[in-house]
């Protein structure tokens, strides 16, 4: 088992067969620790010489430098990840698993990009770590997309390093209006009692992927109309509560600083409960309950 505090092996990993070489004028095939080592000592060359070129010092012991690319969005892009193959013997036995594991450490080298990353000191960001898709309310007292009509949704990134980009799909009967490839998506919406099902994939710049999904119940456009009328008019009570506060205990007389409600105050409140009255009624019957 892999150590969480402790020093584990290997680090990282490397062509180790077949690896052809020219010893004293002549060719031989080597394999193993023999053949790896001598290739990241070169490519850790080439590191160098790239932090050199750009006025750099040498990058000096990989070790922190691997583990936070390998813990960092720039994982991808950086290292071929060994997610298949085991080496199991008498003492144990271990498996390649996605990230790092003890059987390749976090993978082999990407050429061009690891070297960048490692002379060149490029910033790392987290891993792209979670996407959720949210339902875009046209306005407070908006309670889900409303059959027929067209419903917007966005998605929201945690990690991963800038520029995203964006794919975009529905299940039918819902339809995508266009092929936007920014957070945001139009919907137009089946009809009422049917199903708004979008799946979204998420790109990094550093090549990571995610992809997330959401499903919604298509409203009976009169039903959410009476649901955001019950709903606009708790806001106006609510607002008569924070501009005349009532108090029920007798007891408890009002502080001189709020004056009881006047007639018009009195009306209105009663208003208010009329038309909420009226509409619990009315979707009531629309339900019907």
């Amino acid at each position: 088992m892999a150590s969480t505090t402790l020093r584990n092996c290997p680090d990282v990993a490397i062509a180790a067969t077949n690896i052809e070489i020219v010893r004293l004028g002549q060719p031989l095939s080597v394999n193993g620790t023999s053949a790896s080592s001598p290739l990241w000592a070169g490519f850790t060359a080439l590191v160098n010489e790239q932090a050199a070129a750009n006025g750099l010092p040498p990058v000096g012991f990989l070790n922190p430098a691997l583990y936070l690319i390998g813990q960092s969005a720039e994982y991808a892009s950086s290292f071929h990840d060994i997610s298949s193959g085991s080496n199991p013997s008498a003492q144990a036995s271990f498996n390649s698993v996605p990230g790092y594991d003890l059987v390749t450490g976090w993978g082999t080298p990407k050429g061009l990009s690891l070297i960048n990353a490692l002379a060149l000191r490029m910033p790392l960001h987290p891993p792209l770590s979670a996407a959720a898709i949210q339902y875009v309310r046209k306005y407070d007292c908006d309670s889900g997309p409303v059959a027929g009509a067209v419903a917007t949704y966005m998605v929201g990134v945690s990690g991963g390093a800038a520029p995203f980009s964006y794919h975009w799909t529905a299940d039918l009967p819902a339809s995508i209006l266009g092929s936007p490839d920014h957070p945001l998506a139009t919907v137009i919406v089946p009809p009422t009692g049917q199903t708004v099902t979008l799946h979204v994939t998420v790109k990094d710049a550093a090549g990571n992927t995610l992809t997330t999904s959401r499903t919604d119940t298509a409203r009976d456009p009169a039903q959410a109309a009476r649901i955001s009328a019950i709903c606009q008019l708790l806001e106006k009570l609510r607002e008569v509560r924070l501009k005349w506060p009532i108090y029920v205990n007798p007891g408890d007389p009002a502080p001189k600083s709020h004056p009881a409600l006047s007639s018009a105050a009195l009306q209105h409140l009663q208003d208010l409960a009329e038309d909420l009255k009226t509409n619990i009624l009315k979707l009531r019957q629309i339900s019907g309950e």
